[in-house]
């Protein structure tokens, strides 16, 4: 069997993380001593393993030590930054967001057994739909009408695509 790094479950369901704040969580824990909870690497590794940008790492990190999750000891060398110091905390010491959200936090009410989440209500592409309100087209729209002025239907396009020749053909069409 080869290495694996375990994540507690009420960091994955209750910490309100977002997906890349969790990866550099994951890249963090996976870097860590398993007695000391220290490790430190550096940022261009942590967004390496989470591949996420460095900017991304830094208000990653950021998060997690505003919720409690990691204690970070910065290092100077005169005026540079050295690496820092990373230690992973026990979920007691979990914290809600400073910027004051509802993301669940441990040992609140709705922590308790599995976060319910509310339903969404907002648009899951914002884009597309203030695009159809000022009459744009959407991206497959814009296709259709490509395949029309080719004289080809969706259902036909769809049926021969895999057709040797047909997709090269079709581009060449006036």
């Amino acid at each position: 069997m080869g290495n694996f790094t375990m994540i507690p479950n009420d960091v994955i369901e209750h910490a309100g993380l977002s997906a890349q704040e969790l990866a550099v969580y994951v890249a963090l824990a996976m870097h860590a001593d398993y007695a000391t909870k220290r490790c430190n690497p550096g940022f261009a590794r942590i967004g390496a393993v989470a591949n996420v940008s460095r900017e991304t790492v830094k208000r990653s990190v950021k998060t997690l030590e505003a919720r409690g999750l990691i204690k970070v000891d910065r290092h100077k060398v005169g005026s540079r930054n050295d690496v820092n110091v990373y230690t992973l905390h026990d979920l007691g010491s979990v914290r809600a967001h400073p910027l004051g959200n509802d993301r669940a936090q441990v040992g609140s009410p709705k922590a308790e057994g599995r976060a319910q989440r509310e339903p969404r209500t907002r648009p899951i592409n914002k884009t597309r739909e203030r695009d159809a309100s000022r009459g744009i087209a959407s991206p497959s729209s814009k296709f259709d009408a490509w395949l029309e002025d080719k004289g080809v239907t969706r259902e036909e396009y769809e049926r021969r695509k895999g057709e040797t020749g047909f997709l090269e053909a079709l581009r060449e069409a006036q």
